[in-house]
């Protein structure tokens, strides 16, 4: 049997217990006989009569107990055919066939409901004529059992059994009235609309296994929900419901209803805070300006939920129904907490409006407006920005630096450069201003920053020209790292200056990202006369920069008897920082040898989980099955490996506690930075979604042996990301993310969903939804989720 099927139930303890038998019983036999009866009885003879009857009655009781016997063994046989297709079936697909043959020739109603159930949980549409026939049953739990299968199963597939359904409905018993009505429901028979809402009315409803408020909006609509009996039902249940399924139409059709359902529900002795919460919600996503009536009567009436609303617009409703509301919003508490809102949302479709308000008089508001919309990439925002850099808090000032920074807006350059030459005045935000300087892509201020390299900025304005790829300072740059006839191998207050330009020409070098300072970056690592710490540095540097060829010539270093351990402990951080499948295979002789020294073997092992090539894979898990090399292939598979090594590992880790040790301090240790590579290379090579499907596998796990530090981790990178050469934004891994979630493959889909849900983007997750197409089913699902987490559990 295919174990992923997971046929094999885990017993039958949900199964009826075995009714009581009259036949074992203990025999009434009357008041007992007195001592003349007794003796007057054993005196009499019995007739020949007597005995014939006698004998009939004997051949009688032993005919109804062959019949009982019968009975019996086969009632407690009923669940050997159903257990013989578990055990015995090749697949999945084979153990419903096995089923659907049983259904109609079983007679034993615990046997006919776990059917029904398991073709429900399968979903399988084949079943469908089987179960319709299952629909005319008189017993009601089989009925039911029935009716859910179908409603499981769903539209278009169970769509045949709508007119049996219809011709059940009328006299359903009881019990099995509501699995029908929801089945009809979800099949989106409209014929059933009344049924649909006698059942949803009485709360009866909502209790079926799935049950969604949109199918209900989708079979009834705005229109028949908004009759006055169910605005204003007495059941909190009901009018809960009722404004949850109208919410879920999202159009303006429904803004009459629910601001009539405010003013009921305000209008009553204690309105109830769920009630109004899901009106709000419905109101904010409707998109439509007439909301700001009764959203704000609510607030108005109800101040204690302000909170309550704001959070309840915050998790359900995207950024165009919060700015329809901000448009009539003239409370400026209120005002600030919306535009924060949409700031926050990272939606694109709220551009226009944060744009309206970054001139905001109100200091708050523009802040928020202006941050938000810097996080779009709108350089809308650059002339709020430079006023905010400009102000007299340092903190605000600084931010709206590094916003500028990573908005990396032309527009911003001058007036930056005009913030750099008032010395007096923004002494303690020069480097934030010439980091922003550097990615404005504005050639002209190239000069500006070089002039910093004299100064106490140099770290800064080396990073900035790199950042600007200015090629009149990169020579210069590669001038500055030699260290002449200095020996800088103990560390010297009088070197100390000459040692920190050095040091940031040589990172600036790893930034500029060109091979032809490899050269000049092995003489410092292969020089016993330098600095550690810069040789280092430019281990690094050069890892940055390093094309295949660079790294093919780094191995062959490491594999050279003649050069000295330190040397080659230096060059260890040049594998994995410029990842590539094309040495990746050299990579892996490198970890397997004995040979070769543990630190090296760690590098190596990051530089082939970076390279992320599928052709490793099946090496990979022999090595993760070898002690040897099993912390090593762990690295591998949590930087890049496939599903299938992820559960391997999975399983290495349950009986493993050293192995989960070195994993966990090996993920945290971020001054490493070795676990933290977010490239725009790891995104086209597919290492990043390689990634994210293993430590959401390793998340998930398996009971107790979950490792959840590793999503974690990973998406914390992903929400700060990647300051080196080809790094990425958090603004460019959210677009990469968006892509995802909006593109053709379904399981891309579907962890880009995970991954924003994370990530607290709930602002792209309801864009996706409300703008429909590819991703709007998986935006939506999480959006649930997130927003039910017990229902999601």
């Amino acid at each position: 049997m295919d174990p992923n099927t997971n046929l094999q139930d885990d017993g039958h303890d949900d199964l009826p217990d075995l009714p009581g038998d009259d036949a074992f019983a203990a025999a009434d036999l009357g008041p007992p006989l007195g001592d003349d009866d007794a003796l007057a009885k054993m005196g009499s003879r019995t007739p020949i009569w007597g005995w014939a009857v006698l004998l009939v009655l004997i051949l009688g009781v032993g005919g109804v107990g062959v019949v009982w016997w019968q009975q019996n063994e086969a009632y407690n046989a009923r669940w050997m055919a159903y257990q013989d297709a578990q055990e015995n079936a090749s697949d999945r697909e084979d153990f419903l066939q096995r089923i659907r043959g049983m259904l109609p020739d079983t007679k034993y109603e615990d046997v006919k409901i776990r059917i029904l159930q398991k073709m429900a949980e399968y979903e399988d549409a084949e079943s469908v004529p089987v179960i319709i026939d299952q629909l005319d049953s008189e017993v009601p739990t089989v009925v039911t059992a029935a009716a859910r299968a179908l409603a499981a199963i769903g539209s278009p597939e169970a769509d045949p059994a709508k007119p049996r359904l219809l011709a059940v409905l009328p006299n359903a018993p009881t019990g099995a009235r509501a699995a029908v009505v929801w089945a009809l429901a979800v099949l989106g028979e409209s014929a059933a609309a009344d049924a649909i809402i006698e059942e949803f009315s009485s709360g009866r409803l909502q209790g079926q296994p799935g049950f969604d408020p949109r199918v209900i909006s989708d079979v009834l609509g705005p229109e028949r929900l908004s009759s006055n009996d169910l605005l204003n039902h007495e059941e909190t249940s009901v009018r809960t419901l009722t404004a949850a399924a109208l919410a879920e139409t999202g159009s303006p059709d429904v803004i009459d209803p629910l601001s009539r359902m405010t003013d009921f529900e305000l209008g009553r002795e204690e309105p109830d805070e769920n009630v109004l919460r899901s009106i709000a919600s419905g109101l904010g996503r409707a998109g439509d300006p007439r909301a700001g009536g009764p959203l704000f009567r609510i607030l108005e009436n109800q101040p204690r939920m302000r909170t309550a609303v704001l959070e309840s617009l915050r998790k359900t409703v995207g950024a165009p129904g919060i700015a329809a509301l901000l448009a009539g919003a003239e409370d400026i508490e209120i005002r600030r907490e919306l535009v924060a809102m949409i700031g926050d949302s990272h939606d694109p479709r709220a551009a226009d409006t944060l744009a309206e308000y970054v001139s905001d008089e109100d200091e708050e508001i523009k802040q928020s407006a202006a941050f938000g919309l810097a996080e779009l990439g709108d350089a809308r925002a650059v002339p709020a920005l430079i006023e905010l850099a400009e102000g007299l808090d340092l903190t605000v000032a600084r931010e709206a630096l590094s916003k500028l920074q990573r908005l990396g807006a032309e527009n911003a350059a001058d007036g930056l450069v005009a913030m750099l030459e008032n010395e007096e005045r923004y002494l303690a935000r020069r480097a934030n201003i010439l980091r922003a300087l550097g990615t404005t892509g504005a050639t002209h201020v190239g000069a500006v920053i070089e002039r910093r390299l004299d100064g106490d900025d140099v770290a800064s304005a080396a990073a900035a020209l790199a950042d600007l790829d200015y090629d009149p300072a990169y020579d210069r740059l590669l001038r500055m790292i030699p260290r002449g006839d200095t020996d800088f191998s103990q560390p010297s207050v009088a070197n100390e200056v000459p040692f920190m330009n050095r040091t940031a020409a040589v990172r600036a070098l790893g930034r500029y990202g060109r091979p032809d300072a490899a050269e000049a970056l092995m003489e410092i690592i292969e020089d016993p006369l330098d600095d550690r710490r810069l040789r280092q540095d430019a281990g690094l540097a050069l890892g940055a920069i390093a094309t295949p060829e660079v790294l093919a010539q780094v191995l062959e270093k490491l594999r050279d008897p003649e050069l000295d351990e330190v040397a080659k402990r230096y060059y260890v951080g040049t594998l994995w920082q410029n990842p590539s499948q094309d040495v990746a295979a050299d990579l892996m002789e490198l970890v397997a040898s004995a040979d070769t020294p543990p630190d090296v073997k760690r590098a190596a092992s990051l530089a082939v989980g970076y390279a992320a090539d599928p052709s490793l894979d099946q090496r990979v898990a022999q090595m993760l099955a070898n002690e040897g090399t099993q912390r090593e292939a762990a690295f591998m598979i949590v930087l890049g490996g496939s599903a299938e090594n992820a559960r391997a590992l999975l399983e290495a880790l349950a009986g493993n506690p050293e192995l989960q040790q070195v994993l966990l301090f090996s993920i945290r240790d971020d001054e490493s930075n070795a676990f933290n590579l977010i490239t725009g290379g790891n995104f086209e090579s597919g290492e990043v979604w390689r990634r994210l499907r293993v430590a959401h596998i390793l998340n998930r796990g398996e009971g107790d042996n979950r490792h959840g530090y590793v999503w974690n981790h990973l998406i914390q990178r992903l929400k700060s990301g990647w300051d080196g050469h080809d790094g990425m934004t958090p603004r460019q891994i959210r677009e990469r993310i968006w892509n995802a979630l909006r593109g053709d493959d379904a399981e891309l889909r579907t962890l880009a969903a995970q991954v924003l849900a994370s990530m607290d983007e709930r602002g792209l997750l309801m864009a996706a939804r409300d703008q429909g197409g590819p991703g709007s089913d998986e935006a939506r699902n999480k959006l649930r989720e997130l927003n039910n987490p017990e229902a999601a559990q």
